[in-house]
């Protein structure tokens, strides 16, 4: 997204709700068998390479597998379906779940500055005040990062 500006993504209707769970559900299961699939595939090309036995085809196949795995868990990380947080997630201090599951019921809020999602709990724990947005923008604009 290129918005400019903190963007609250929050469905009140409980009907709404299920719907939008589900469909990150169904998301977070097709990522997981696509990545899971390209983990054995790149297992096989793997296991012929260190065999010896493995073709220059086959080596460019097993780096367009890596490389396609690679975009889509960069792609993860930046997308809806999950909490950008990571480990310090305050949605997984109220459900103590994995951190791919514990926000696919949370509302989401669109941080410009580090152009990623975070749930609505550390919006409100980590960036509710402006101050606090200010701050960051501050520290992203240093010359050091």
């Amino acid at each position: 997204m290129r918005l400019k500006r903190w963007r609250p993504i929050i469905i009140k209707d409980i009907r709404l709700r299920v719907i939008r769970e589900n469909l990150r559900t169904l998301m977070r299961l097709a990522v997981d068998a696509e990545i899971k699939r390209l983990d054995y595939l790149e297992d096989l090309y793997r296991q012929k390479r260190i065999n010896h036995k493995q073709t220059p085809s086959q080596w460019l196949r097993e780096l367009f597998i890596y490389d396609k795995k690679d975009s889509i868990m960069t792609a993860l990380d930046s997308s809806i379906l999950r909490c950008s947080e990571g480990s310090t997630c305050k949605s997984r201090e109220v459900m103590p779940l994995a951190q791919d599951i514990s926000t696919l019921d949370k509302d989401m809020v669109w941080n410009p500055l580090l152009r990623h999602w975070i749930c609505i709990d550390c919006f409100n724990f980590y960036y509710k005040s402006e101050s606090a947005r200010n701050e960051l923008e501050e520290f992203l604009k240093q010359d050091d990062f």
